[in-house]
């Protein structure tokens, strides 16, 4: 079974804009980003991805294109799936 990833850059919240804070990741294509980096010494890196959506898809396009609804029901049918979600959340 073939391992996908896919990311989803999430928007800024309105408290890190108003920190002035400035955006790490670059979408550059729909497989590819640019993580910047963090001190002055350190250059940006790029990856790639099976699917890259960027920070103006909603949560339900992203869910609607990543077929967990399938890997869902595989898994209500007795097949082992696994989806590992990983970000931080606005605690407001």
């Amino acid at each position: 079974m073939k391992v996908t990833v896919l990311v989803r850059v999430r928007p800024m919240v309105a408290r890190e804009v108003k920190k002035g804070a400035w955006e790490a990741a670059t979408v550059l294509s729909d497989s590819q980003l640019t993580l910047a980096g963090t001190r002055t010494d350190e250059k940006n890196k790029t990856y790639n991805f099976d699917r890259i959506f960027g920070a103006s898809t909603s949560q339900s396009e992203f869910f609607d294109c990543s077929n967990v609804k399938e890997m869902i029901n595989c898994a209500i049918n007795g097949y082992s799936c696994t989806i590992f979600a990983y970000g931080t959340l606005d605690g407001n």
